[in-house]
């Protein structure tokens, strides 16, 4: 298929060169003059006027504002995926969920389909080859939209969901990860110093309701997308209950743990 990138960063240019590797003709769009240069290393070219393309794939930026997703970046994106004309939309960027069906409300003759990123900062472009969560999300399933999104990643096995579940899923990952190391450096924090911790950690490892953790519980949680991702699932939560409290809980923590480190 004929593809269009749009946003060659740590996710797009993962997507790129998997989406090229496997067969595709993939172009590249992107504002940032080091993401461009970078496309250009690895052999992509940018679209031309008068392009069209089967199916354009969206990995750019979504920051935050007072805690809150802007979808500005996204919408600017989306804008320029349908001036090529491009049948289909994949948004692979973190999205508040609900984002996407107001984009396919917006722009009914397009097709949109969300797909969760999970690559890992230390080899994105290796994971994009061997990932584990794959689940996609669209307004209203057919035999046809399975297909077509089989043959763009060469994928045999697919879960297909509507928007807000697989716009969830993320979260939920991210969400998960920041609260099982505030729950632990909350224990340790608040458990006696004569408490062997270390031991506790190997012992409760043992059981099979927990796993290992990838962080060392001491520390705060870092990175970009999980801090940011925690307070804009918050900022979406319209109600001000204990839910919500809980989940902006797991950034005190973290926060408070952050400052300790920096002492």
């Amino acid at each position: 298929m004929k593809v269009l990138s749009i946003g060659f960063g740590f996710v797009g240019k993962a997507y790129a060169i998997y989406l090229k590797e496997n067969g595709n003709e993939v172009f590249v769009l992107t504002n940032g003059d080091k993401t461009k240069d970078d496309s250009k290393r690895y052999g992509f070219s940018e679209p031309q006027k008068g392009d069209s393309f089967d199916a354009a794939i969206i990995a750019v930026p979504t920051p935050t504002k007072n805690n809150k997703f802007d979808p500005s970046i996204l919408e600017d994106a989306v804008a320029k995926a349908i001036k090529f004309s491009s049948k289909n939309i994949i948004i692979k960027s973190t999205i508040a969920p609900g984002t996407t069906r107001n984009l396919k409300e917006k722009y009914a003759k397009t097709e949109f389909y969300f797909y969760p990123e999970f690559l890992e900062a230390k080899n994105p472009i290796g994971g994009v080859f061997n990932q584990k969560i794959i689940v996609f999300g669209n307004d209203k399933w057919s035999n046809e939209k399975i297909a077509f999104i089989k043959e763009l990643f060469k994928m045999k096995d697919i879960e297909t969901t509507d928007y807000e579940t697989a716009e969830t899923v993320k979260y939920v990952h991210n969400l998960w990860l920041a609260s099982n190391i505030s729950f632990w450096n909350s224990m340790l924090r608040t458990s006696s110093k004569k408490v062997d911790f270390e031991l506790i950690l190997r012992q409760v490892h043992k059981s099979e309701y927990f796993g290992t953790h990838p962080w060392k519980v001491g520390g705060a949680y870092g990175g970009e997308c999980i801090p940011k991702d925690v307070l804009a699932y918050a900022g979406q939560i319209k109600d001000e209950n204990e839910y919500k409290q809980f989940i902006l809980g797991i950034d005190r923590v973290n926060k408070k743990v952050a400052l300790e480190e920096k002492k």
